[in-house]
């Protein structure tokens, strides 16, 4: 059983969740930023700079071992 109950606290926004019993306190600290950067994820979602970062990560090593390779045949290609 869960719900939600809203205090009037005038100088920031305060929510408190009851949980079989406990009260937990959401509210915001006067310290917080009120706007958070848009690579910061809400918990249980994806994190996409985490994964375009890893595919550009793998898309360069793949272009990198691939211009290796290209320049360790030159020679033999060179030769024939």
């Amino acid at each position: 059983m869960e719900r939600s109950v809203k205090s009037e606290v005038p100088a920031s926004e305060t929510v408190c969740t009851i949980r079989n019993g406990e009260i937990l306190s959401e509210s915001l600290h006067a310290m917080a930023p009120h706007h958070l950067p848009g690579f910061i994820t809400a918990p249980g979602d994806t994190d996409t700079l985490m994964v375009v970062v890893g595919v550009v990560l793998i898309g360069a090593v793949l272009m990198v071992g691939n211009l290796y390779l290209h320049l360790h045949t030159l020679p033999e290609r060179m030769a024939h």
